[in-house]
């Protein structure tokens, strides 16, 4: 498990000092910048090689500007061949607040089309995986396959025009 401490700006808060549901989707993302790094260590825009597939997000609690620190945990809870899970839990007073994850998958941008994981990214990967993680991500096989369709039909499209 990754660990990343966040500190609630006033800026993530509303009208009434919540903080909003969409800034703990980007303290997620921020918890994940170790792991970009084994991908990218330069995050070189010029090599990159991830794409964001998925987003999933449960909110069970209240966050608040006033609390000064969640602590955000991080897990890989599934390597595929070219795609991995990362689960995250926003963690505040002894109890998870957020849970949410994301599919990331390793893409050459150049040829459009997922690539294996490097083996010395997926040995880093595995340290972290714990499939007693508390949080899976929603399986969704018939929304995996319209999402091929769909992209497929997108990428002819852009060929032909």
């Amino acid at each position: 498990m990754l660990k990343y401490k966040v500190y609630p700006r006033f800026g993530d808060s509303d009208l009434l000092g919540h903080v909003h549901h969409l800034s703990i989707p980007s303290w997620f993302e921020e918890a994940r910048n170790p792991i970009f790094q084994w991908f990218n260590p330069k995050y070189d825009p010029d090599t990159w090689n991830l794409i964001l597939a998925r987003l999933e997000m449960d909110y069970i609690g209240q966050i608040h500007y006033a609390d000064q620190e969640v602590e955000i945990h991080t897990w890989i809870t599934h390597i595929g061949n070219s795609s991995f899970h990362i689960v995250h839990g926003a963690y505040l007073r002894g109890e998870y607040v957020a849970l949410g994850g994301v599919v990331i998958v390793h893409y050459d941008f150049k040829n459009k089309r997922a690539v294996k994981i490097p083996e010395k990214i997926r040995a880093l990967l595995e340290e972290h995986y714990d499939q007693n993680a508390p949080y899976r991500l929603t399986p969704q096989p018939e929304l995996h396959e319209k999402t091929k369709i769909l992209a497929k039909r997108i990428m002819a499209e852009e060929k032909n025009s």
